[in-house]
């Protein structure tokens, strides 16, 4: 992962809303280029026509995340995939890692219901989706970057901090198993998306708590 990327905190933050609106948004016309380009699919799907490949990825979206009856269905949030057994084997709804993640957001200032965002996930209490958890890193990430611009280190200290306190309590421990299973099930583009969302959150933390606690790879799963 580019380090001039992982150590600037705007793009970071272009980094996680572009990750975000892989989970929060159906693909579009003007968006999918460029996400199969990140996600290096280009080729694979290069011999269908950009409208075959749309409908494809659109259904495999709706398959995925919303129809519990499909063989594809891999629920999207951090209590489903925390508490995991095994492949297909997910946890309870609303844990208590969902419960604190609403906490954080209500304490940063975060409103996920404000984010651009598929109709269906509008009507969903569940704070806990992988769509709103990389927004909020975002979120994190601009504050930071405006607290450095007024001149407040301490504060913008503390915007590095709770990503880091985010990534190793929330995001690192279960974004790998979700791309897990959207690999077991054949999702090629979710999978895609899934993987490439936890590498780059491991390559944040590590890049984050180099700079700021000297600790460089730990497994991105402490408390601060």
């Amino acid at each position: 992962m580019d380090r001039d990327v992982t150590d600037q905190p705007v793009a970071r933050a272009d980094m996680y809303s572009f990750l975000a609106a892989l989970f929060l948004q159906e693909p579009d016309a003007q968006t999918l280029p460029g996400q199969l380009q990140a996600l290096q699919l280009a080729r694979h799907y290069a011999p269908a026509s950009q409208t075959a490949v749309l409908a494809d990825i659109r259904q495999e979206y709706y398959d995925c995340f919303f129809v519990p009856m499909s063989a594809k269905y891999t629920p999207p949030f951090e209590s489903a995939l925390s508490a995991s057994t095994g492949p297909g084997r997910f946890g309870a709804l609303a844990s208590p890692e969902a419960r604190e993640a609403a906490n954080l957001y209500e304490a940063a200032g975060f409103d996920p219901q404000a984010l651009h965002s598929f109709a269906p996930l509008k009507e969903t209490a569940l704070p806990d989706h992988v769509g709103f958890e990389l927004a909020f890193m975002a979120y994190l990430c601009l504050q930071e970057s405006r607290s450095a611009e007024r001149g407040e280190s301490d504060a913008a200290r503390r915007w590095a901090e709770w990503q880091m306190r985010f990534l190793s309590g929330h995001l690192n421990g279960w974004l790998p198993k979700l791309a897990a299973e959207l690999a077991q099930r054949q999702a090629e583009f979710y999978a895609a998306a899934a993987a490439l969302a936890a590498g780059w959150t491991a390559a944040a933390f590590a890049e984050l708590a180099a700079r700021y606690e000297g600790r460089a790879d730990n497994g991105g799963r402490e408390t601060l």
